[in-house]
């Protein structure tokens, strides 16, 4: 073995050698990333929870609404069709009651409309970009 060569073959594990360090730094911190992932990972994962949680408010709210409008219209197409209408009287402030009501749904069902558009968005490409690290 020369004398050149072996200089060289020291220089490379030198270099080797601080490239190895550079990399573990690397793997650390990648590592720490990695571990605060998970982390967020559950966060999002509750997140998800409380959307569909939410979802289902709605719909159970949504599904009250549609029999109290059933209910509504039954009073009125019987008094429409020669009954008694009694209970017609105590309708007219509930329909003002229902019409606030409808409101507040509409408000409320363009806001989670807007969140589970944007919620779904986000996911989509946190979803492309794992599948292609994969």
């Amino acid at each position: 073995m020369t004398a050149q060569l072996h200089i060289e073959m020291h220089q490379d594990h030198h270099l080797w050698e601080s490239e190895i360090k550079f990399w573990r730094a690397d793997l650390h911190a990648w590592q720490l990333e990695c571990k605060k992932a998970w982390d967020q990972w559950k966060e999002l994962e509750t997140s998800l929870k409380k959307h569909e949680e939410s979802l289902r408010e709605h719909a159970a709210s949504i599904r009250l609404d549609e029999e109290r409008i059933a209910a509504h219209e039954h009073s009125i197409a019987e008094f429409e069709m020669g009954g008694t209408g009694t209970d017609l009287p105590g309708l007219v402030p509930k329909h003002k009651a229902e019409a606030d009501r409808q409101t507040q749904q509409r408000t409320k069902h363009e806001e989670l409309k807007r969140h589970h558009h944007e919620f779904i968005a986000h996911w989509g490409q946190l979803v492309k970009v794992l599948q292609r690290l994969a």
